[in-house]
């Protein structure tokens, strides 16, 4: 992303979304990225700034948030990938 957007960011890991979110409205960080299920409570009711989202279109929830790719960088794209654990002893 850093050089697709000719940036300088560092990568600062967080133990979840909670402790990042809150560095983000303390001002402690300048940037997060969120699922958008976390993202958008915070947008919508102005505690974050939306910026983009990092998918091949707008999802249903939010269309009026743009891609990276209509902002003019196609290549700036994250997946998730979910799964389902258990304690390996049971």
């Amino acid at each position: 992303m850093n050089a697709e957007l000719g940036l300088r960011m560092i990568d600062v890991r967080y133990k979840g979304a909670a402790p990042a979110i809150t560095d983000l409205r303390r001002g402690e960080i300048q940037v997060s990225y969120a699922l958008t299920v976390t993202a958008l409570p915070l947008a919508r009711d102005g505690r974050a700034k939306r910026i983009a989202i990092m998918r091949e279109g707008r999802p249903e929830q939010a269309p009026e948030i743009p891609t990276f790719a209509e902002l003019g960088f196609p290549n700036v794209k994250a997946g998730v990938v979910s799964g389902v654990l258990a304690p390996a002893a049971r």
